[in-house]
């Protein structure tokens, strides 16, 4: 009985360390960590906070279904990813389905061609910034639930 308190108590000073870091920028989990939670690094980034300082906005369009986001201040990064999952599917960002570069001069838009009249589906925009050989998760949008028709 002991034992597991404490073992909880451990869990929860790890989870509050993990969070704490990422709150102040640093949001990358090391591979020994991960491996320690037993799960890989791509997993572990997934359970961390991250601030939401993108507005995304999508709608049905004659093509698929467009998404337009904006940015409340200038944020640093090398690109942004587009996720998609459908609704009812729990946890993860889903399925990167499209890349676009910061350096671009692609406006803050992306279609997303491979959709199904009445099927519904649910996005997110993550910046994406490489540091030290890795992908960061460094900001992401909220999630829009959107049904093409």
């Amino acid at each position: 009985m002991k034992k597991a308190i404490s073992l909880r108590w451990i869990i929860l000073l790890i989870m509050l360390v993990v969070g704490v870091s990422g709150i102040l920028g640093y949001s990358y989990v090391s591979s020994d960590f991960s491996k320690w939670l037993g799960m890989t690094s791509e997993q572990a980034s997934q359970i961390l906070p991250v601030p939401h300082d993108i507005r995304l906005q999508g709608k049905s369009h004659k093509e698929g279904i467009l998404l337009k986001w904006k940015v409340k201040k200038v944020l640093s990064g090398d690109y942004y990813d587009v996720y998609r999952r459908m609704p009812g599917l729990e946890g993860g960002w889903g399925e990167m389905i499209g890349r676009i570069g910061l350096d671009s001069s692609e406006s803050l838009q992306f279609i997303d061609k491979n959709v199904e009249v009445g099927h519904g589906y649910i996005y997110q925009i993550v910046l994406i910034k490489v540091s030290n050989g890795y992908e960061v998760k460094e900001q992401a949008s909220n999630s829009v639930e959107i049904t093409y028709k």
